[in-house]
């Protein structure tokens, strides 16, 4: 992880106690804004999920039809923003469909560097046995732990 961690215990990976919030910017309606990265709630990925589901997509379709895979990426990445001035963030499903639209907006590295933001934050917490894959054709990662109790994750 690029910011570092510690582990006090082999089960529970610790933040350092130096450890800072990591922000990103997010252009917005033509306004540049800093957004911290922070992990949702079990409840936000699984109002997602219903999201998803209310729209007829399965979590199969999910997990194989890439521009499905894709946009679900892109709303997990704004459930994990809190605005650094405001406090505001995309919990409201009205609000993200609007800053999914925005993301065009930003640099093409937006998605990688948020990914990158989001496995670091999510990193830290109970310990489990941890999958790092890499897609053959893209070359993307993805980073994850077992066991997943409700498959929450793709």
């Amino acid at each position: 992880m690029s910011r570092g961690y510690y582990s006090s215990q082999k089960a529970f990976e610790y933040a350092a106690k130096d450890y800072k919030i990591p922000v990103i910017k997010f252009v917005q309606g033509g306004r540049e804004q800093e957004y911290q990265i922070r992990p949702p709630t079990m409840t936000q990925e699984l109002h997602l999920l219903d999201y998803f589901h209310e729209r007829g997509v399965s979590r199969d379709a999910l997990a194989e039809d890439k521009m499905l895979m894709l946009e679900y990426a892109k709303h997990r990445i704004l459930l994990h923003m809190r605005n650094v001035e405001t406090g505001d963030n995309f919990f409201d499903k009205a609000q993200r469909e609007s800053a999914i639209e925005c993301i065009k907006d930003n640099s093409l590295r937006f998605i990688k560097d948020a990914g990158d933001l989001m496995d670091e934050v999510n990193s830290f917490g109970v310990s489990h046995k941890r999958m790092n894959l890499v897609c053959k054709e893209c070359g993307g990662r993805i980073s994850y732990r077992l066991p997943l109790s409700a498959g929450i994750s793709l």
